[in-house]
């Protein structure tokens, strides 16, 4: 049963990066991440004035990923591992500084089934 969840960053990151990064942490290989969504950060790159530029800086931008599992091994289920990455949270943001660790990987996160 795979479990979808979403991360928060303050800047555009590399889907391999965040992979690794969680790969880190729960010691699953990258590819058991399949990144669902990831849009890029709003930018105004001609923007000078400084209350657009700070207000471009503090916005974040929130990527979803999923976390398949292994069905033929006896491993802890997605869900539980993604709450592994909210726990450890402090060396995801180690890997990835622009982490917004105020977004509660918890709350954002849910398993689901796929019928076949």
């Amino acid at each position: 049963m795979p479990a979808k969840f979403k991360i928060r960053v303050r800047e555009n990151v590399s889907a391999d990066k965040l992979k690794n990064a969680f790969a880190l942490v729960t010691s699953f290989p990258p590819d058991r991440f399949v990144n669902l969504s990831m849009p890029l950060k709003f930018d105004i790159p001609e923007a000078d004035e400084k209350v657009v530029r700070d207000i471009i800086d503090k916005s974040t931008v929130t990527y979803e990923f999923m976390l398949l599992q292994n069905a033929t091994s006896n491993e802890v289920r997605p869900i539980e591992t993604i709450s592994l990455l909210e726990k450890y949270k402090s060396i995801l943001q180690k890997e990835i500084p622009s982490l917004d660790t105020t977004y509660d990987l918890n709350k954002h996160a849910y398993s689901y089934f796929i019928k076949l």
